[in-house]
């Protein structure tokens, strides 16, 4: 129990650290990524709530997958908004500090 080793891993294009913890001499282990990770689930709930609001309609978003990405400020995301009148909207999404805040811009 104790022991602690690091290995790198992909996540899509990028390279997170992983941390695995021996916890118990069962053999129990426990994983933890070093960089900080954001669920795209969140995000894309987050901008669809944000343009249902701003833009009174309802909106899906997608950000295609990974549906976990290493959270880096200023990384753009391009997403689809599907709204009620069926005509897809390109938009993109930027992190803008280490607290999973980001602006959105409609790009068509």
């Amino acid at each position: 129990a104790g022991l602690i080793v690091r290995c790198t891993a992909r996540l899509g294009a990028d390279q997170v650290t992983v941390e695995i913890e021996q916890i118990d001499d069962d053999g129990q282990l426990s994983f933890t990524t070093v960089e900080p990770l954001i669920d795209m689930d969140d995000i894309e709930a987050q901008a669809a709530a944000r343009m249902n609001e701003d833009l009174v309609d309802t909106f899906t978003v997608d950000c295609g997958v990974p549906r976990y990405q290493v959270l880096v400020v200023e990384r753009v995301f391009r997403c689809t908004a599907d709204g009620d009148d069926d005509e897809p909207r390109e938009i993109e999404i930027t992190l803008l500090d280490d607290a999973s805040a980001f602006g959105i811009e409609l790009i068509s």
